[in-house]
């Protein structure tokens, strides 16, 4: 499965995908749009159609569980992934 090391030095490994640090980003207008389609999509015979339509549109996101970091999947390149920190007070 994938792995990602953090900025910190920790080493994020995803193996079951039910990992407290993985995330999907979706933005709200697809998710609505997916949830206008759900009828039709309900009443296909193959469920991967629901699967296809949300990956079109969503990001893998990490939190790293060791500084709180946000790694959001790249608008660039799936590979790569923008780095944030949240700003003190």
């Amino acid at each position: 499965m994938s792995k990602i090391l953090c900025k910190c030095g920790n080493m994020m490994a995803v193996h079951t995908m039910e990992e407290d640090f993985l995330y999907d980003l979706i933005p709200q207008k697809a998710l609505m749009d997916i949830v206008g389609k759900w009828k039709n999509i309900r009443a296909d015979i193959y469920p991967d159609s629901l699967t296809n339509l949300y990956n079109q549109f969503r990001k893998d996101v990490y939190i790293c569980p060791v500084c709180n970091r946000l790694l959001i999947e790249s608008d660039e390149d799936p590979n790569l992934f923008d780095s944030y920190v949240k700003e003190a007070k």
